[in-house]
């Protein structure tokens, strides 16, 4: 997974449909929208979240502020940490700000969603949060500030590309029902 992951968005597999309006969303971002100043990333765990985003950002080289699940969430932690950074857009070399929130799904943080909320609708800069299960209800809150991005599994054709790249390049002997059982397996 390390050796053949994506460096750029030509290499990503799947989702193509949602891609250019993500792009889209993020180039055209204006703080004044109030209804797209969030975009929500979701889809199942492991399909590629985390790295489409990242790809996104490097290509149009924005700075990520990363904030994840293992990071403190708490109300206290986001009002003086993060707050402050949503009110400056660039950096000292000129990239533009993004923020970007890993597992808003998770819950369990005391205050992290109304906190998060308050962020998006004060924000200076696009935030972007990623979660598995859109329709969670510990994320309703922010919903009415986020645009959909919904990342489903890539077809067979894409995966079999990407295999029988892998399968080339590391000169592994394998069938084509022996790939088929594979993506079988996969989508268990």
């Amino acid at each position: 997974t390390t050796k053949y992951r994506p460096s750029n968005l030509s290499e990503f597999i799947g989702n193509k449909s949602v891609i250019q309006p993500f792009i889209r969303w993020l180039l055209e971002w204006d703080v004044n929208n109030k209804k797209a100043k969030c975009a929500l990333v979701s889809g199942v765990s492991g399909i590629g979240k985390s790295l489409l985003v990242e790809l996104i950002l490097k290509k149009h080289d924005y700075n990520m502020i990363d904030l994840t699940i293992g990071d403190d969430r708490d109300k206290e932690t986001i009002t003086s940490t993060i707050v402050p950074l949503l009110k400056t857009k660039r950096t000292f070399n000129g990239q533009e700000n993004v923020l970007v929130v890993s597992e808003v799904d998770g819950g369990g943080d005391y205050g992290f969603i109304s906190s998060l909320t308050e962020c998006i609708k004060a924000s200076c800069i696009p935030i972007i949060c990623i979660c598995d299960d859109r329709y969670s209800q510990n994320i309703k809150p922010i919903l009415n500030y986020c645009v959909d991005m919904k990342l489903v599994k890539p077809c067979f054709d894409d995966i079999y590309r990407l295999v029988y790249h892998v399968v080339t390049n590391e000169q592994i002997r394998i069938s084509k029902q022996g790939i088929d059982r594979l993506y079988e397996q996969s989508n268990e």
